[in-house]
């Protein structure tokens, strides 16, 4: 007899999954049919990219969600919240996506745009401001500028393979994952990765770039339990407001103590100074809101944590996929690592190339890097853009394109022995003043990372994996690996 209290939970994903799947494909259709209309009536150049934003999409919603993953989205009201922000762009927004290289230069010129945060104010409920105000990645015009020059000093001069801090972590996450080893009493067990490598970065972020301590790798780090969790909410809910103001009080904490710690002559301000003393000291000097410096330091929070714990994921699913690309790793790493440590002189080559690979064919996935148009734009063949309406440059499309990138759906790292690259076409980090300014630091991290894993374990998918017959995105950053002790 079939348990009730199945049916109903079926019933009840069943509900929130099958109108999230329609809406989206309708949503494509919808965005099709604009994009013809806008193709033929302005002229508007490079609109080639929505085939492969479809696919993607169905990439991602394509399989259907684990039952408490459905049951985690009836709770927090998910459905209904995202809808109503899909129909939004939808209902008020044209999207321009642009691709290639010479439509992504004049893009990165186009300085007199605003960013899609500028469009939705945090007073709007229908996404998510963790923490309210604008940062180094949101910031805008004239308050853009103003926290570029507080903290910018932090990222010039880096010499990521030569900061010795990245040893330290490279340690503790050593012992992480042999107390794991040890707990599964067999040779080959299983790890996720994804949990691991957050916690990793999470440290290394704070460490590099605030000059502290957080462990959140080897103890129970308050701090990166909330804000891990609001990662899993993207909405609006009574609990997220509360992990928003515990994240908040945590940051405001941290910004005092470090000024406390100046004064005083505790911490001595370097050379090249790191952002959270930068940031205390503007705080204090009168120079930055509270909200502009809560909002910075969450925003290096994410920056360095989530995209860098995602693509060391996607790294090692490769890997574990492809035995052959493993082994050239682990050979590198070998010799680059024997007894020492990579430095700028030994840099981990090969390693790198197989992040960068990663990061053009996963960074970011369908969503283009955003700007909307402060006002008309003529293009040159006599086209319009019109005020207000988004415009992006589709790094899907852009990274994906096989007139640089032949076999563009393979992960091939060995195209990246060549530097002959077209200017433009390879923008991962973003592209013009906005790029990401510790792009260099985050390609390190993260090959240090997978160089670390790939030195000491053999790297393999469980029997159940989704990823057996090929890498399935909709997967990607969920189950568990397998290691195995060399």
């Amino acid at each position: 007899m079939v348990n009730l209290t199945t049916v109903l939970s079926a019933v009840a994903a069943a509900a929130v999954v099958i109108p999230s799947l329609l809406f989206l494909r309708i949503s494509i259709w919808i965005h099709q049919k604009d994009v013809n209309e806008l193709s033929e009536t302005r002229k508007i150049p490079n609109l080639s990219t929505l085939g492969r934003l479809k696919e993607t999409w169905e990439m991602i919603v394509g399989g259907v969600p684990h039952k408490a993953r459905a049951e985690e989205m009836r709770k927090i009201g998910l459905l209904k919240t995202l809808n109503d922000f899909q129909q939004k762009i939808q209902r008020d927004i044209w999207w321009f996506h642009f691709s290639g290289p010479k439509n992504n230069k004049w893009f990165a010129k186009f300085v007199t745009s605003e960013t899609v945060h500028q469009r939705w104010r945090p007073s709007d409920k229908s996404v998510v401001h963790a923490i309210e105000g604008e940062s180094i990645g949101w910031g805008t015009g004239e308050s853009y500028a103003q926290i570029n020059g507080v903290i910018g000093a932090a990222f010039r001069g880096q010499k990521p393979y030569s900061a010795g801090y990245i040893k330290s972590h490279v340690a503790e996450l050593a012992t992480e994952v042999r107390k794991i080893e040890i707990g599964a009493k067999q040779r080959v067990f299983q790890v996720n990765v994804n949990d691991l490598a957050r916690r990793f970065f999470f440290d290394v972020t704070t460490d590099a770039f605030m000059a502290h301590k957080m462990k959140a790798l080897s103890t129970d780090c308050s701090f990166f339990d909330y804000f891990d969790r609001l990662r899993q909410i993207p909405v609006v809910t009574p609990e997220s407001k509360k992990l928003i103001d515990a994240c908040n009080t945590q940051i405001k904490d941290l910004i005092s103590n470090r000024a406390t710690a100046i004064e005083s002559g505790e911490f001595k301000v370097e050379t090249n100074p790191d952002i959270l003393s930068l940031v205390a000291q503007a705080l204090q000097d009168g120079n930055f809101s509270e909200r502009q410096a809560t909002c910075t330091i969450s925003n290096i929070f994410t920056a360095g944590t989530l995209n860098s714990a995602m693509h060391a994921q996607f790294v090692l699913l490769h890997l574990a996929y492809d035995q052959a690309i493993q082994d050239k790793v682990r050979k590198e790493v070998t010799t680059v690592m024997d007894g020492d440590f990579p430095n700028d002189e030994k840099p981990l080559e090969y390693t790198t190339w197989t992040v960068k690979e990663s990061l053009r064919l996963y960074e970011n996935g369908t969503f283009p890097l955003p700007r909307v148009a402060a006002h008309n734009i003529t293009l040159e063949n006599g086209g319009v853009i019109p005020k207000g309406s988004f415009m992006g440059v589709s790094l899907l499309a852009t990274h994906r394109d096989a007139t640089y990138f032949p076999e563009p759906d393979v992960f091939k790292p060995e195209r990246w022995d060549s530097n002959n690259l077209a200017p433009f076409s390879f923008i991962p980090f973003g592209v013009g003043s906005r790029a990401c300014p510790a792009a260099n630091m985050g390609l390190v991290n993260v090959a240090v990372f997978v160089a670390f894993i790939v030195q000491n374990y053999k790297i393999t998918l469980p029997p159940n994996s989704a990823h057996r017959k090929g890498i399935n995105f909709n997967y990607a950053l969920r189950g568990n690996m397998c290691l195995e002790k060399i």
